[in-house]
């Protein structure tokens, strides 16, 4: 494991008086780290926060070893119906660490199966899935927490129904579920039809699942080493419970992006990718921290209406097409940049012996330097222009490395629940939403909803036809 964090120019003797944090603001938030930390601790030894050790299950990582050993090589094609944290976390680990252009890669060059996960009940996108891949070359793996998620639910009686028709009696030869382990209509499912399961440990969140079945079972079907990904995740657990503030990395991170907004006022977070391997972790992460930290009551029952408001950004890319709102625009954002000092190509730029300014300087140049460059003047610019910024450099884009990035942030979460004083495990507002597609769904129990929506007066009264 090789990672970085340079905190440096969130400072205000950096970025200037009134841009950055004062070192004293730090220094005040020391007892609420302690009382964070001694509370993580006590709820770790007692086995409240599973969470914690899943990169030390090696029991669980063998038995997913042995699964794909057996499948992997039978299928060509593993498709992930699942939504929120059952596919954000296996995606980021996809874009990570396979090939950028994995399933368009022979056979023989591809290390695994063709990953497909069409996260949304978007009947094209589904179907744009179907048109490009053959039933009897394919592994489908159903994941949902709860076993009752509508949306996956939903993708699971279309896919069910393709698989019988298609496939026939050996049908659940082609389906894998991850569900809870005692309840739910999946888990139900797979007792009566037989059907092979992975279980996802209640007391772990969705959007904390990528180091459960949810993010390793397919990981390791696409060819992802997963023992180095659990490996990386669990060399990070010692430094996130460093008992000295400064020296904790998650615990810092998180104070960082707190006194951000609730000093600074600026409560937009930018994780600002130099690489597109690192910039699916963009979208894992806005889940994990607008979900975790998005709260209208603290923990001690107030109305806070609190929470920052995550945004991804890849680089150079949004360099053309995000950075001068970033620079000039208002001082309402923070800066998380991630990028890698190596890369796993290397492409020169060649000497064609130009001699014109526009170009003399880039011959016999390296793309990876160009872009870490640009990454340099990015985060120069940021400073100069009094934009907080800081960030996490690996050595290079490797399961280690990647298990340890990932591990950090959802340890940063875990402290920064403690900063707002919130609870950072709960999702109370999305339930909200949940309920009422139930309602609208014609889902039984949930009349008396229904009939509230239908009366709703906030939609179409004041609207346009444009024919």
């Amino acid at each position: 494991m090789s990672l970085t964090f340079d905190y440096t120019s969130t400072f205000e003797d950096i970025v200037g008086k009134g841009n950055g944090i004062k070192h004293s603001m730090l220094d005040k938030l020391n007892d609420i780290f302690q009382s964070t930390r001694a509370d993580l601790l006590e709820r770790n030894a007692k086995g409240d926060l599973p969470f914690w050790d899943l990169p030390f299950n090696n029991e669980l990582i063998s038995d997913i070893e042995e699964y794909a050993s057996n499948k992997k090589n039978r299928f060509k094609n593993f498709v992930l119906f699942g939504i929120g944290g059952s596919a954000l976390g296996p995606t980021a680990l996809h874009g990570a660490l396979n090939h950028l252009q994995h399933n368009l890669l022979p056979n023989d060059k591809r290390s695994g199966c063709c990953y497909f996960c069409p996260d949304n009940v978007d009947p094209d996108l589904i179907s744009s899935v179907f048109d490009v891949i053959d039933p009897n070359e394919t592994l489908f793996n159903v994941i949902t927490k709860s076993g009752g998620t509508s949306e996956t639910v939903g993708q699971f009686l279309v896919i069910l129904d393709l698989l019988k028709h298609s496939i026939g009696e050996n049908w659940r030869d082609h389906l894998v579920v991850t569900t809870d382990p005692h309840k739910g209509f999946m888990r139900e499912f797979c007792t009566i039809e037989g059907v092979k399961s992975f279980d996802i440990d209640p007391g772990v969140g969705g959007r904390f699942t990528v180091l459960t079945p949810v993010g390793l079972l397919p990981a390791k079907m696409t060819g992802i080493d997963i023992r180095s990904l659990c490996k990386g995740a669990g060399e990070m657990k010692e430094y996130c419970f460093r008992e000295t503030f400064v020296n904790n990395p998650a615990a810092m991170l998180a104070a960082i992006f707190y006194l951000a907004q609730t000093k600074l006022y600026r409560p937009i977070h930018v994780v600002f990718a130099y690489s597109n391997r690192l910039y699916p972790i963009g979208d894992w992460f806005r889940q994990l921290w607008a979900e975790s930290l998005g709260k209208r009551y603290s923990i001690n029952g107030k109305e806070v209406f609190t929470g920052p408001t995550p945004v991804k950004a890849i680089g150079a890319t949004d360099q053309h097409s995000q950075v001068q709102l970033y620079i000039e625009g208002p001082a309402d954002k923070i800066f998380l940049i991630l990028g890698s000092k190596t890369f796993k190509s290397e492409i020169t730029i060649p000497d064609l012996e130009l001699k014109h300014d526009t170009v003399a300087y880039l011959q016999d140049t390296e793309l990876s330097t160009l872009l870490n460059y640009e990454r340099f003047a990015t985060a120069y610019a940021l400073t100069k222009a009094g934009r907080p910024n800081m960030t996490i450099e690996m050595d290079e884009i490797n399961p280690v490395n990647i298990g340890a990035l990932l591990y950090l942030l959802e340890a940063a979460t875990l402290y920064a629940g403690g900063f707002y004083n919130v609870n950072p495990l709960d999702q109370p507002g999305v339930e909200a939403g949940k309920q009422a597609t139930y309602a609208l769904m014609g889902k039984p129990g949930y009349g008396k909803l229904r009939q509230e929506m239908n009366d709703f007066k906030g939609i179409g009264r004041n609207l346009i036809e444009i024919p």
